[in-house]
């Protein structure tokens, strides 16, 4: 019996800014008709209003999700010059990252 393959599923964390204009451009290489590959892709809010509304929980939930699927996607950051004022933990596989 032939098993059908998995289609991959890509982890697309959608920010603020102009991060979120660059990702919306790379991500139109990535659609299913330009690559010939199905994709299927996994949407997470992680805007400054949906972290706080959520209690970065949004952010661990997108994390489990990328550890899951190994293929994130996410507009490049833009923090703040000082960690105290960063507003979400920044976990990656169930550890949480710490700023240097």
């Amino acid at each position: 019996m032939q098993t059908q393959p998995s289609i991959p599923t890509v982890v697309v964390m959608h920010g603020d800014q102009t991060g979120e204009e660059l990702l919306q451009e790379a991500l139109r290489v990535l659609q299913p008709s330009v690559i010939r590959q199905p994709l299927e892709f996994a949407d997470y809010d992680l805007s400054l209003e949906n972290r706080r509304a959520t209690k970065n929980q949004v952010v661990w939930d997108s994390a489990e999700a990328t550890c899951k699927t190994a293929w994130p996607s996410r507009p490049p950051p833009l923090l703040p010059k000082s960690p105290a004022m960063w507003a979400a933990p920044m976990p990656f596989c169930g550890k949480p990252w710490e700023p240097l």
